[in-house]
C-alpha cells in the first residue's frame, strides 16, 4: 500500500524489537526463519534490532527467502543513503560535528519553537496566559509533574541536556517571569497518599497565583506498560 499506492519512496523499517515481536509475542508464524519471510515479503526494509541478521541465513538456506528478496531490500536501504549523500559528496547531516552542534542558540531556539507550535491551549478563562504579559506576583506549582522533565527526556533520549546547569521543566520556565515555589502534594500519579495534600493547599491559599501540575508519567503508562484507565486517581 505505502508503495503501490501512496507512491511512497522511501525505507520501511520495523519498530524496535517489532520483528522480533511476530514471532517471539504474537506467534503470527511457527518458526523464527518464516517471521523473517513474513516480514521481507511484506515490504520491511529495515529491522531495528538483530532478529532478521540472526534468522535470515536460516530462512534463505530453507528456501523461505531468496537473494532477491534481500537485494530488494537493500536497494531501497542504499539508495536512501546516496539520496542522504552519505558517501560522496559528504551530505550536510554528515558535516555536524559532536563539539556542540546540537547546543549552539540556533538548535535551542529552534526546539524551543518546535514546542511553542505543538502545545494546544483547551482555554484561557479571564486571560490567565500568558504570564509574561501580567504581573503575576507569587506563583505556586503544585503536582507531581511539576519537574517531570528530567524523566521524560531521558526515556528515549540522552541523559544530559545543553544547559548541564539548566532545567527544562514546569517550574523553571514559570520562575522566568514570577517569584515560584513548588510542593507536589502527592507523591507520584498514582500515590495514595494524602499526607502532603494538606501543606499543598496551605501554599495555595498564600499564592498569588496556582498551577496545578497533575496529569501523567511514564510511572502511569509507558511502552509495555498500559494504564488501567483515563481518569485521575482520588488523591
Amino acid at each position: 500500500m505505502a508503495r503501490e499506492e501512496w507512491g511512497f519512496d522511501g525505507y520501511i523499517t520495523s519498530d524496535c524489537d517489532a520483528d522480533s515481536d511476530v514471532f517471539y509475542s504474537h506467534g503470527f508464524t511457527d518458526t523464527p526463519e518464516q517471521a523473517v519471510e513474513a516480514v521481507l515479503k511484506a515490504g520491511t526494509d529495515v529491522d531495528c534490532g538483530g532478529f532478521v541478521q540472526e534468522f535470515a541465513q536460516g530462512a534463505l538456506d530453507q528456501g523461505l527467502i531468496t537473494e532477491a528478496d534481500i537485494d530488494e531490500r537493500l536497494y531501497y536501504l542504499w539508495r536512501m543513503r546516496m539520496r542522504l549523500s552519505h558517501f560522496d559528496p559528504i551530505g550536510p547531516l554528515d558535516k555536524i560535528t559532536l563539539d556542540g552542534t546540537a547546543c549552539t542558540d540556533y538548535s535551542i531556539n529552534l526546539a524551543y519553537d518546535a514546542v511553542i507550535q505543538s502545545a494546544t491551549l483547551l482555554k484561557n478563562e479571564k486571560a490567565t496566559l500568558p504570564l509574561s504579559q501580567q504581573d503575576v506576583g507569587n506563583v505556586v506549582v503544585i503536582g507531581p509533574n511539576s519537574e517531570l522533565a528530567e524523566t521524560m527526556e531521558t526515556y528515549y533520549g540522552p541523559n544530559n541536556h545543553c544547559d548541564q546547569n539548566g532545567k527544562y521543566d514546569l517550574v523553571s520556565s514559570v520562575a522566568q517571569f514570577a517569584t515560584t515555589t513548588t510542593i507536589e502534594g502527592v507523591h507520584g500519579v498514582a500515590s495514595d497518599d494524602e499526607s502532603g495534600i494538606a501543606n499543598a493547599v496551605a501554599a495555595a491559599k498564600e499564592a498569588d497565583q496556582v498551577i496545578l501540575a497533575v496529569g501523567t508519567d511514564l510511572t502511569w503508562a509507558a511502552e509495555g506498560h498500559d494504564a488501567v484507565g483515563i481518569t485521575f486517581p482520588g488523591e
